[in-house]
């Protein structure tokens, strides 16, 4: 699709931040959204892997405690960047 507007000169401009109306950041709830899944993931596998017990609920605290690693250190990364200096 960037190639065709590309092709017909179109001017398009992507922004890094998407904002809802409610001023939720979506970027965060997408992060903690595909760590929950792909944490439950890893975590069934691990347990099938060692012929343990799946537990759901250890499983979903340690995705939020990643998820919430993730969205710190993409914080204090960009912490002193512009919207520019940050792609």
């Amino acid at each position: 699709m960037v190639a065709l507007l590309y092709k017909q000169k179109k001017c398009v401009t992507l922004k890094t931040k998407s904002i809802t109306k409610e001023g939720i950041d979506v970027r965060y709830f997408v992060t903690f959204f595909w760590t929950i899944i792909l944490g439950q993931v890893v975590g069934y596998l691990g347990s099938s892997l060692m012929s343990a017990t799946f537990h759901f609920q250890t499983s979903f605290v340690l995705s939020i405690i990643v998820a919430t690693v993730i969205v710190v250190f993409s914080e204090v990364g960009t912490a002193g960047q512009t919207d520019t200096q940050a792609k």
